[in-house]
């Protein structure tokens, strides 16, 4: 999902997801519980995606509201050292320089497998980079086999 808050998009399927906790928020004067998910951006920005539970439909489905949020590295670091999130990539561990933000894995591969990766991408509108990406976060946060 994308956003554009000032002026700047935050794109939750380009980003990497680092934590999520579960809090409350005031929303139009009533407290509402909300389910928080803190990224990073490839270029190193921070931004909170806020999932708003507003109430129920006539169905008893809970119905939601998302805000984007930009945040600080001081508050993505704040974020996820207060021990009340869920980490999954803690990016302030471990850091070899001040100013990395990324990495490069070179992976070499067969031709057809080449072609399935870069056709699977395009179905999700992704690059191959992308989608690449998720599938080694996927594995190992154990979603799949490694």
């Amino acid at each position: 999902m994308k956003r554009l808050v000032d002026g700047v998009t935050y794109n939750t399927d380009t980003a990497t997801l680092l934590a999520e906790s579960e809090y409350q928020v005031d929303w139009n004067n009533r407290e509402c519980p909300t389910l928080g998910l803190l990224y990073q951006t490839r270029g190193g920005a921070f931004f909170i995606a806020e999932y708003i539970t507003i109430g129920e439909d006539h169905d008893g489905e809970d119905v939601h509201k998302i805000r984007f949020l930009k945040c600080s590295e001081d508050g993505a670091r704040l974020w996820i050292n207060t021990g009340k999130a869920e980490v999954h990539l803690n990016p302030f561990e471990d850091k070899d320089s001040e100013k990395e933000t990324t990495g490069t894995v070179y992976v070499r591969m067969p031709v057809a497998l080449k072609r399935q990766i870069e056709a699977a991408a395009e179905a999700e509108s992704l690059s191959a980079s992308s989608w690449a990406m998720r599938c080694f976060e996927k594995c190992l946060s154990g979603g799949g086999k490694s």
